[in-house]
């Protein structure tokens, strides 16, 4: 019969990284959507498609300023979530 093994240890040891890397990860994020100076979301370098115009207009990139807070603090949330129920 297979036996299933659960370190106790380790995932102590892997839960305080996990909230160090949302909470840096979130920071992050919310800096750069709190960035007002943003006037472009081209991706650039190998990556050139263009879904949004660039340069964005004021009023665009605060449209995308105000859902990307909100995609990064949803994203976090569910890491952590997602952490707690392992």
């Amino acid at each position: 019969m297979p036996r299933l093994e659960i370190n106790l240890d380790r995932l102590l040891d892997l839960a305080p990284k996990g909230v160090q890397r949302d909470s840096s990860f979130m920071a992050l994020g919310l800096k750069a959507a709190s960035d007002e100076t943003l006037s472009s979301v081209a991706l650039g370098g190998m990556m050139s498609w263009r879904f949004m115009p660039d340069p964005l207009s004021p009023e665009q990139a605060a449209e995308v300023r105000k859902h990307f807070r909100k995609w990064v603090i949803g994203n976090a949330l569910g890491e952590r979530d997602t952490r707690a129920n392992i």
